[in-house]
């Protein structure tokens, strides 16, 4: 069973960049099914990037979703 919707849902709603651990801790899902879902981005409006985790405050790839204009 996927969680991508609930990881859109939840990036989408809190405007930020999270790591994988930080991902999985908030939604409640395991950090496997959060790395499967966010590497499998079919739609292609999850963005990863090397920024600041709003979640543990380190420099590291995140994971947030793509705002189109």
């Amino acid at each position: 069973m996927t969680h991508a919707w609930t990881i859109r849902r939840f990036l989408a709603r809190k405007h930020g960049y999270y790591c994988e651990a930080c991902l999985a801790r908030m939604v409640g899902l395991p950090i496997d099914d959060v790395r499967s879902n966010t590497l499998r981005n079919a739609s292609g409006d999850l963005v990863s990037r090397y920024r600041i985790c709003h979640g543990c405050m380190a420099e590291k790839e995140v994971v947030g979703v793509r705002i189109s204009a």
